[in-house]
């Protein structure tokens, strides 16, 4: 029955990660089934044998991914610690700023001190083209009591508008002079922060740590769908320092922009340190232990080829550059490093395993959804059957994970052994010769496999 029980969880987890949205979860303390078995702290199911929750019975896996993120993170050696040394609470770009909170938070988890002034003078783009406008008009700057600036919306528009032209390659003859000489001062003023974040991208430790949990993100709070969702399963929140990255990837690519409307050969070396920068940022980001690190970096490393693109196509580079240009991209860190992605993804199921006979089915993230009320009338009828399959298949899930007792051990043991063949290591082969009642047909691979289908787990059951 346990066999039966830990092959049902695997189909039912794909499901899950399919359709990754939340579940209200009824009132009342959720309870097992009868004959659930917790999983016991041990190298085998838990991986780590501490830090403990209070309890004293259950690994605290929220610090354990923490420390994983962070580690490393207040070395001299770590270059996002120098960008944030040498250019401060600006990199947070897009005008919002970042609360007091969260930048000392951050600080400290870099092992830097929240009140000592940048080195260097940064603004973003944005800001630097606010502020020129902001002045013209002799408006006061404002801000709130967290520290986050206050924005004027007539000003915050007139300045995307005069950035959104620099985009626009056709009607650059036409951008107006004084718009242009703001670009230009903001390349000339902004130049030595940008050359001292192109310098501590070249180090090879690159750590961004989170500053603090995902569910006291005030973004999540003032959403119900999203507070519901996110209590279920508290991680490291990585939003703000994700920010920080984006504007790192544009500062660099606004100046490529600078260097493209110029067009002057004289720029081109330049250019070109620039769009390795770009690069590096990416490979940086992509080497990252939080889930969504994959997917910022696919889009970085293609703003770095764009701009790398453009700058070729202007057939100024004969093949000495060209050489030199392969050269430096093959001195690139590697493009994939996905040792501690796995590991982060590893205890964050572990987490969610080690809470369910507390939570119930709410760590999985499921949820049956709402028919919208307002769908156009040639979509409505299609959407709505679709949503309402997703509902039966979601509802089938709880209704497993409420009535099968499962014995988390052999789960654990199990997911364990797929994660370590994803990191080249002895993996369910040696789990089912050491323990054969594992290697039933039931637990053959094929259940374990991400390409399992909902209608295949149907069939199935």
């Amino acid at each position: 029955m346990k066999q039966i029980a830990v092959f049902i969880f695997v189909a039912v987890l794909l499901v899950t990660g399919a359709i990754y949205f939340g579940f209200k979860q009824s009132s009342g303390t959720f309870v097992p089934p009868k004959g659930t078995v917790p999983m016991r702290i041990a190298k085998e199911t838990t991986i780590v044998t501490e830090p403990l929750l209070p309890d004293g019975e259950s690994i605290d896996f929220y610090a354990v991914i923490d420390q994983l993120c962070s580690a490393n993170a207040d070395s001299e050696e770590n270059g996002f610690r120098e960008i944030v040394r040498s250019v401060g609470r600006n990199i947070y770009h897009a005008h919002r700023g970042v609360s007091d909170k969260t930048w000392k938070m951050l600080c400290e988890n870099l092992g830097l001190s929240s009140n000592e002034p940048p080195s260097l003078r940064y603004l973003p783009l944005r800001d630097f083209l606010y502020d020129a406008i902001e002045e013209s008009a002799e408006v006061t700057s404002q801000f709130q009591t967290d520290g986050i600036r206050i924005f004027d919306k007539t000003l915050l528009e007139q300045s995307f508008q005069i950035l959104f032209s620099f985009d626009k390659q056709k009607d650059w003859e036409q951008i107006p002079i004084e718009n242009l000489e703001l670009l230009e001062r903001w390349v000339t003023e902004m130049a030595p922060a940008i050359s001292a974040v192109a310098e501590a991208l070249k180090k090879p430790l690159y750590v961004i740590p989170p500053t603090g949990r995902l569910s006291e993100n005030p973004m999540f709070q003032e959403i119900e769908f999203f507070k519901e969702q996110i209590d279920a399963v508290d991680f490291p929140d990585f939003l703000f320092s994700i920010r920080a990255q984006q504007e790192i990837i544009q500062m660099f690519s606004h100046r490529c922009l600078y260097r493209r409307i110029k067009n002057d050969a004289e720029y081109d070396r330049e250019h070109w340190d620039d769009v390795l920068s770009m690069f590096h940022l990416a490979r940086h980001v992509r080497r990252q232990s939080f889930p969504e690190s994959l997917q910022f970096a696919n889009g970085f490393e293609k703003m770095a080829v764009h701009q790398a693109t453009e700058l070729l196509k202007a057939g100024r580079f004969d093949a000495d550059k060209l050489r030199r240009c392969l050269a430096d991209l093959e001195s690139l860190p590697d493009l994939l490093n996905l040792t501690a992605y796995w590991d982060y993804q590893r205890f964050g199921w572990l987490k969610n395993i080690s809470e369910f006979p507390r939570r119930g089915p709410i760590v999985f993230k499921l949820r049956t959804l709402p028919l919208p009320a307002n769908l156009p009338l040639v979509t409505a009828e299609e959407d709505k059957k679709t949503i309402q399959q997703v509902n039966k298949q979601v509802e089938e899930v709880i209704r497993v994970y409420r009535n099968v007792p499962f014995d988390w051990n052999i789960v654990a043991e199990i997911m364990n052994a797929e994660f370590d063949e994803l990191q080249g290591k002895p993996g369910k082969q040696m789990l089912f010769q050491t323990n054969p009642a594992l290697g039933d047909p039931c637990l053959s691979q094929r259940s374990f496999r991400l390409e399992y289908r909902c209608g295949d787990y149907e069939r199935r059951v």
